[in-house]
């Protein structure tokens, strides 16, 4: 049966996450239920590359469904986004081949994190971003993310409830950068807004937003840069920083082909200012 990809934003305050869940709101449902209309009422079902969290929002999320009989790509987008909620944009349908499965094709993802370095959020940045009541120091946090680069037992930094069968990732590169506005990002040393990209081969659960909880306890003092180092040794969770909220987290990109490896994916940590 002919297989299709779909290239999905989505604002994940309206959602309980990707996955679908009885009697609660998630993308997957919502986009099944589209879908299901689409194909004059036979169910459907569709496979995402990534299983965001509840209140997790994405920019490149990827996912698949099999469609028997012919398509008309352009009317079927249009249609698609008219029988979605708003909070979910499908920005791309296309045609795959048969055995293409995003979540085990996938070699790479980029997450991002948003700061606001204030205490009180602008109104459009409310749950798209964390707001500071207390003020950060960049470098040092780079420093710490250079010490995580490469491949590591990353069980310091996973929730207590992960069930991914090892530990082992692959960061290739952290970029902390400060910005002038979230919605106009401007490189600029005085920004308000601070992105923490993060790109790695997988990840897991929570472990983008127990980093960026670590980082933040280094920006904010109460650790040194190289207490990160000794942390990922450890393996243990108690010793890493908070679990921060969902709001400020992002799927911003997957990456699925080899080639965008060197370009995209190479090790590094960036330094913008």
């Amino acid at each position: 049966m002919p297989r299709f990809r779909l290239l999905i934003a989505y604002d994940g305050r309206d959602f309980h996450g990707w996955q679908r869940q009885p009697e609660v709101e998630t993308v997957q449902g919502a986009l099944e239920r589209a879908l299901t209309v689409m194909n004059a009422g036979r169910p459907m079902t569709i496979a995402g590359a990534s299983r965001t969290d509840a209140g997790v929002h994405a920019e490149g999320q990827v996912a698949v469904f099999d469609y028997e009989g012919p398509i008309n790509e352009r009317s079927f987008f249009r249609g698609l986004n008219t029988l979605t909620p708003r909070s979910i944009s499908v920005r791309e349908v296309a045609r795959v081949s048969d055995d293409f499965h995003p979540r085990f094709r996938a070699i790479g993802k980029h997450y991002r994190y948003t700061l606001w370095t204030r205490p009180h959020l602008p109104p459009e940045l409310y749950r798209r971003a964390l707001g500071l009541k207390q003020c950060i120091e960049l470098e040092p946090m780079r420093e710490a993310a250079r010490l995580l680069l490469g491949e590591h037992d990353f069980s310091a930094f996973r929730a207590s409830t992960c069930d991914a069968t090892h530990p082992v990732r692959t960061l290739y590169s952290i970029d902390i950068t400060r910005t002038d506005h979230y919605l106009y990002p401007i490189e600029e040393e005085s920004g308000r807004c601070v992105h923490i990209d993060v790109r790695g081969n997988a990840f897991l659960k929570n472990m983008v937003r127990i980093l960026v909880g670590t980082f933040l306890d280094v920006g904010q003092g109460r650790r040194k840069p190289q207490e990160v180092a000794e942390i990922l040794a450890s393996r243990e969770r108690e010793k890493a920083g908070p679990t921060v909220l969902p709001d400020g987290l992002c799927l911003m990109k997957v990456f699925f082909e080899p080639s965008l490896a060197l370009g995209d994916l190479s090790l590094q940590t960036r330094r913008s200012s």
